[in-house]
C-alpha cells in the first residue's frame, strides 16, 4: 500500500517496513492475548510509521476494525493540518496543529487555540499588541478588508466561548466540530494572506531585481568588449 509522509510529503510504497501495527486494550497489548469481548469493545489499532525519506515517524490511532461502537481518529502530525512553512513563527504553527488535532475530540478547546493562533498572528504581522484581543482587532480595523475583520471578530467571539466561562455556570453554550473547523479554514486563509502571499511577493521582487542588476551587469559588459575591440 502506498504511504504519505505528513511531515515532507514523499510518497512511496509500504512494503511493510515502515509501518509498525499495534493492537493494545485496557487489559492486554497483544491482540492475540485478548477475549473476543475485550477486542471488540476496547481495542484500538496504532500505527507507527517512520518514512524513509525524512526518518520522522508518523502515529495513527483508529477504532480496531471489529469494534463498531467506537468512532474516532487520532494522528499526529494532525492529518488534516497544512504542513506551514519555517519561516511562519513557531508558536503560530504549533498553536495551528494542536487546534487541527482535536477539533473532533474538542472542539471547544480547538477553537480556543485558534484564537490564541490569531492574536499570535496579530502581534507578529500586524506589530499590535494592546491590553486584550478585543483591543488588538479593534486596531485592526481599517487595515484589512471589513468583510475580513469581521470574520477575524467573529473568531474572536467564538474562541472567547472556550477561553471564558460565562458568568452564569448553568449557561452552557457548546462550538461543534464543524464550526471549529470552519475558524481553522479561516486561520488558513489569513495564513495564506497574511506571510505566504507576501513571504512569495518578496521572493519574485528580489528575483526580478537579481535579474535585472545581471542583465545591466551583462549589458554594461558587452558595451566594453565592443569598445575594447574598435
Amino acid at each position: 500500500m502506498g504511504y504519505l509522509c505528513p511531515y515532507c510529503n514523499h510518497t512511496c510504497f509500504d512494503n511493510g517496513e515502515i509501518t509498525t501495527t499495534y493492537y493494545p486494550s485496557h487489559d492486554s497489548a497483544d491482540l492475540q492475548e485478548m477475549s473476543e469481548n475485550d477486542a471488540r469493545n476496547n481495542a484500538v489499532q496504532l500505527n507507527f510509521s517512520t518514512c524513509p525519506n525524512c526518518g520522522k515517524t508518523a502515529i495513527r490511532m483508529i477504532p480496531y476494525w471489529k469494534n463498531e461502537k467506537m468512532k474516532f481518529s487520532f494522528s499526529y502530525p494532525p492529518t488534516m493540518a497544512l504542513q506551514l512553512p519555517e519561516y511562519i513563527p513557531e508558536a503560530i504553527r504549533s498553536d495551528y496543529e494542536e487546534a487541527v488535532s482535536i477539533v473532533d475530540l474538542s472542539p471547544k478547546a480547538s477553537a480556543t487555540l485558534a484564537r490564541r493562533c490569531l492574536q499570535g498572528m496579530i502581534h507578529d504581522f500586524w506589530k499590535i499588541k494592546e491590553k486584550n484581543l478585543n483591543a488588538e482587532i479593534t486596531a485592526l480595523k481599517g487595515k484589512v478588508s471589513p468583510s475580513q475583520w469581521k470574520a477575524i471578530d467573529g473568531l474572536r467571539k467564538i474562541g472567547n466561548i472556550g477561553a471564558h466561562m460565562e458568568k452564569d455556570v448553568q449557561l452552557i453554550i457548546d462550538v461543534d466540530p464543524g464550526e471549529a473547523k470552519k475558524l481553522i479554514k479561516l486561520i488558513e486563509l489569513l495564513i495564506e494572506k497574511w506571510y505566504i502571499s507576501r513571504y512569495d511577493e518578496e521572493q519574485l521582487f528580489d528575483e526580478i531585481s537579481k535579474l535585472a542588476d545581471a542583465k545591466e551587469t551583462e549589458r554594461k559588459s558587452g558595451t566594453s568588449c565592443q569598445q575594447g575591440t574598435i
